[in-house]
């Protein structure tokens, strides 16, 4: 997925959020798998704000948008302006649209 970018009407903000998928092999009492992890990082003008990760089990189903969404609402908690918040959550459900 190509990173979702918001910028403000006045150009002095750009919120870009950039999204990697990677299975990545784990050990645990179980024995071993390579689980799915999603990882969200968010970017305010070009400085690294937050990351989040999500790991799907093999009993979830494999939904990649919902775990694109879940993950960038988990990052997106991290801005304290409700509205802002709301403008990058519009950008990110357009580039989910186009994406199915």
């Amino acid at each position: 997925m190509e990173d979702i970018i918001y910028k403000s009407s006045d150009g002095s903000l750009e919120i870009r959020l950039q999204f990697i998928v990677k299975n990545r092999l784990k050990y645990t009492h179980l024995g071993k798998g390579c689980p799915k992890h999603t990882q969200c990082l968010m970017y305010s003008n070009g400085l690294l704000d937050c990351f989040e990760t999500i790991v799907k089990h093999n009993k979830d189903e494999d939904n990649q948008s919902y775990a694109y969404r879940m993950v960038a609402e988990k990052c997106m908690q991290s801005i304290s302006n409700k509205w802002l918040r709301s403008q990058v959550r519009i950008e990110l459900n357009k580039a989910l649209a186009n994406e199915r």
